[in-house]
């Protein structure tokens, strides 16, 4: 493992990071940019996430909903399904 690697492994707590880590052991350039693009896609997962169960919890059955009430239960249901994916 090259010096720059092992300077940017010993910077680094998350477990995900060891196997980028392992994968690039001697391009410091390649670990940096594949821990760079799993920062911004575990970033934007998290947004997503966020905005999944906002949404779950502003869902309401009132004048708004333009189907019936077993359509917005089977909509709400796969909206929490699509939500429970995305969780480990």
């Amino acid at each position: 493992m090259s010096t720059q690697c092992l300077i940017i492994a010993s910077k680094l707590i998350l477990e995900s990071t060891s196997s980028v880590i392992n994968e690039c052991s001697y391009d410091a350039q390649a670990v940096y940019c594949k821990l760079e693009h799993h920062a911004k896609m575990f970033t934007k997962a998290q947004l997503v996430k966020d905005y999944m169960m906002s949404d779950l919890t502003k869902s309401k059955l009132d004048s708004s909903w333009r189907g019936t009430y077993e359509g917005f239960i089977q909509m709400w249901k796969e909206k929490m399904r699509l939500f429970e994916d995305m969780t480990p």
